[in-house]
């Protein structure tokens, strides 16, 4: 985030959406050393998203003094939520381009349907957000996954087009194949809005690319891999025909 916006000598306030960092130590291996690197240069409030049965959980992990955490606790979208989004998101600007493009879809109604409950936890979590933190007072809004908290500030944005949004993208929030019918939700609605979106690979920003981006500019469009501490001198090891697979994350076949 630094090397994108640059460094004035004067700390600057990141607003951090996770997927329930630090309540649920899953996402750790992917956001605590950058977290830590972030903190050096900015004062970071982190939203996080967390399941039920996570909610009561502790923080186990020391984070650096200058984070703030904001707990979200994701429940579950009942028809009375739904009604009561159905004038709010029917003639939102989001909606109309994710059923436009939806025409002729051969899963229209199902998609359709999907899209809806999207955009209403979309809508949920920001009527949430707004009530606690005022995200265009941050300078930058960076949602670790591309899912609807990036879609819940892509229409905050609308009123507040001051507000700085980045997002990574990894897998569940960026493959199609990933989503039960084949299809990501309100991605290219949400890239209109986005200033920088972060890869960890190339492949990733080329499947991106050729399915969400709406913009012709490449450097709005990053490939920007996950670092980690460095542990010092790594020993040689001697070559053999083992096959070695190191991963701080999971090994999906």
């Amino acid at each position: 985030v630094e090397g994108i916006y640059g460094d004035t000598g004067v700390k600057k306030k990141i607003l951090l959406f996770t997927d329930g960092f630090p309540w649920d130590p899953g996402e750790t291996p992917f956001i605590y050393n950058e977290l830590c690197v972030m903190a050096k240069s900015f004062d970071i409030d982190i939203v996080a998203s967390v399941r039920k049965q996570h909610a009561n959980r502790n923080v186990c992990i020391e984070l650096p003094k200058n984070v703030r955490l904001h707990k979200y606790v994701i429940d579950d979208i009942g028809r009375k939520e739904k009604m009561a989004a159905a004038l709010r998101i029917v003639g939102s600007k989001a909606w109309k381009s994710e059923t436009a493009e939806l025409k002729g879809n051969r899963q229209r109604s199902r998609h359709i349907s999907e899209a809806y409950t999207y955009i209403t936890r979309a809508g949920i979590f920001l009527k949430w957000l707004v009530g606690e933190v005022e995200p265009e007072l941050f300078d930058v809004c960076y949602t670790y996954w591309n899912s609807y908290a990036t879609l819940a500030l892509a229409i905050y944005r609308e009123k507040h087009p001051g507000l700085k949004l980045i997002t990574r993208t990894h897998g569940y929030d960026l493959y199609n194949e990933r989503m039960i019918f084949g299809k990501q939700y309100f991605k290219k609605y949400a890239d209109c809005h986005l200033e920088k979106v972060l890869f960890i690979a190339d492949t990733g920003k080329k499947y991106y690319l050729d399915n969400f981006a709406t913009s012709s500019d490449d450097t709005k469009y990053i490939v920007n891999p996950i670092g980690v501490v460095r542990a010092g001198n790594i020993p040689v090891r001697e070559k053999d025909s083992t096959f070695t697979l190191v991963s701080c994350s999971s090994v999906i076949p």
